[in-house]
Order: structure tokens, then C-alpha cells, then sequence
């Protein structure tokens, strides 16, 4: 049986000292005690180490890190237990998260990653959270059906992830492949290492939203890293899906370069997607269609969405062990 000693705690931080206490503040709310957690700063220059400092008592460590993307590499270098969790310096757990995880780590079977959905906060406005969060969640046995669900349902959160330390060990947020968007991939790949169990309560997990998040800056991946993000997703999510369908579309708005190719007219798996065929779709599935040039995009997208979430909810296999 599973216990909070087999999961260890990272924070990973760079720079944000500011912010940090409210995060560790949090996971040591958490309602299993925490005895242990590693801050991996990497090559902070504000008063991060005072701060952890403040609450070594509470079994706050600090671990200084060198080099790019060197809280990530550190933290395969020193993990030891059977599970790990690499949480953002910005973000808040929900008290009850790591209860959670730990009863979907002794009811289901291998699993490799645990994650959850999320709430967004502006920087100044933190949230009161529930005292009570549902334990409802998905549970993923193939690969191909949890790279689907991240692509078309998105919500998908990066910083609770809970990884199996073997299957982190011998992963890379491949940095140069993806850019900034290489959180996706390595969630997505987790699942070839077996289960995932993700939760659905957006309360899990609060987001904050703030000036200083890389998802913020100006450093966008080039077409060639677009490419590779669309890729792994075609390739991870089955070639012969019927649902790349909305791919095609995402991509001919997005201008993502599936392929290379610069339109969604181009010929695949014997079919071509033009906007006619996407309206004929539409109509089959009882989705309601507009003109492509006279209304915004997303008021198709949407409906797609939801039509796909219902589509793989029903598909995947839940037993619902988690009371």
C-alpha cells in the first residue's frame, strides 16, 4: 500500500520569491502530512533561499541548480522514491489533492501519471477554495485515448503532475523539439509507461495567472517545433483516428504546418478535408455549422470540443474506485 512517503515533493523556482511561501504553504496543508519537500531553485537572485529557509523546520530543503533546464535534471538525479511530483512556484494545491492521489495509487493498477484539471486566479486575487472537492476523474489504460483527451479536451494541468520515477527518469522535456509547449508531450508520453488517472474537479489545482509565466513571454516555437508538437500528437493519438478531422481544422486556422503541409485540402489516409466535407461532418454529428468567413472560428471549435469529450467519455473505461 501506498503511502505519502512514496511520493516525493519538488518545487521547482526560479526568481519568484514573492511568491514561493504561498506555495509551500500549500502542500504543507495538504490533509496527509507532509514531512519532506526539496525546493530546486535554479540560479535564483532574489531572497528564494531565505524564504525556503523560513521553513526548514516544516522539512523545507533547498537545492541549488545550474545550467538549463536544470530543476528538471536535478530532480531525475535525486529522486529516490517510487513516485514524484515537480509542482510550479506560482500555483496552489488543493488541501485534499495528495489524499486523492494517493487512494487513485491503491486502487488502480501501474499507474504512471496522475494529474488534474485546473482553476485560473489573477495574481492578486487568490481564491477561497472549497472545503470539499469531488473525487471524479478519468482513468486512461491506453496511450492513444489520453493523447486524444489532452489534445481535443485541453485543461490538461502540468505542475500536480504525479510521475512514476522510473518513467521520469527516463524522460526529457525536449526543449529544443517543442519550445515552451513541451509540457504537453511529456504528459502525453507518461501514458506509455502505464495508467493514467486524471481528475476532473477544477478545484484540485488553482493556476496563477501573472506577468512573469513563461506562457506569457515572447518566445514562441518556430514552424519547425510546431510541426514537431503536431506531429507527436498525430502519431500518439492514431493515425487512422477519425477525429484528426478536427485536427485538420485546428490546424488550417492555427496555421500549424501538420506535416509541412500549408492547407487542409492536402490528401491523407485516402480523404480530403476541405470545408465542404468539415460542414457535411458538422451536420452528421447534429453540430451546428457556420460560415468560415463570416463567423469567428471558435464558434465551431467549441462544439467539436464538446462533441469529442462526450465521444471519448463514453469510450474509456471507468470503474470508479475512488470513494
Amino acid at each position: 500500500m501506498y503511502t505519502i512517503d512514496d511520493i516525493q515533493i519538488f518545487v521547482t523556482t526560479h526568481n519568484r520569491a514573492s511568491l514561493l511561501k504561498e506555495t509551500l504553504q500549500s502542500i504543507l496543508a495538504q490533509t496527509v502530512p507532509i514531512k519532506n519537500i526539496t525546493v530546486l531553485d535554479n540560479e535564483s537572485t532574489d531572497n528564494t533561499a531565505e524564504i525556503v529557509f523560513q521553513l526548514k523546520d516544516r522539512g523545507v530543503h533547498y537545492v541549488h541548480t545550474t545550467g538549463f533546464l536544470g530543476n528538471f535534471k536535478k530532480a531525475q538525479e535525486l529522486v529516490s522514491r517510487p513516485y514524484c511530483m515537480l509542482f510550479h512556484d506560482d500555483d496552489l494545491l488543493h488541501p485534499a489533492y495528495l489524499e486523492n492521489a494517493l487512494k487513485a495509487l491503491n486502487a488502480y493498477p501501474n499507474i504512471a501519471l496522475i494529474t488534474t484539471t485546473h482553476s485560473a486566479f489573477a495574481n492578486n486575487s487568490v481564491p477561497q477554495m472549497p472545503s470539499q472537492v469531488a473525487p471524479s476523474h478519468i482513468f486512461f489504460t491506453s496511450p492513444q485515448k489520453w493523447a486524444q483527451y489532452i489534445y481535443f479536451c485541453e485543461g490538461v494541468s502540468y505542475a500536480p503532475a504525479i510521475y512514476k520515477s522510473k518513467a521520469l527518469k527516463e524522460s526529457s522535456l525536449e526543449y529544443e523539439k517543442f519550445n515552451k509547449f513541451n509540457d504537453w508531450p511529456l504528459l502525453a508520453k507518461m501514458a506509455l509507461h502505464g495508467n493514467v488517472v486524471y481528475f476532473t474537479d477544477k478545484h484540485f489545482m488553482y493556476m496563477r495567472q501573472h506577468q512573469g509565466q513563461d506562457s506569457n513571454s515572447l518566445n514562441f516555437p518556430t514552424i519547425q517545433q510546431i510541426v514537431n508538437w503536431d506531429k507527436l500528437f498525430y502519431e500518439l493519438m492514431g493515425a487512422n483516428n477519425p477525429h484528426l478531422l478536427l485536427h485538420y481544422l485546428y490546424a488550417w486556422h492555427n496555421k500549424h504546418f501538420l506535416f509541412g503541409k500549408l492547407n487542409i485540402g492536402k490528401k491523407l489516409d485516402d480523404k480530403h478535408y476541405t470545408l465542404a466535407a468539415l460542414t457535411a461532418y458538422c451536420k452528421k454529428e447534429n453540430l451546428p455549422t457556420w460560415n468560415f468567413n463570416t463567423k469567428p472560428f471558435k464558434w465551431l471549435f467549441l462544439p467539436f470540443l464538446k462533441h469529442l469529450e462526450r465521444s471519448f467519455l463514453s469510450q474509456i473505461t471507468n470503474t470508479w474506485p475512488i470513494k
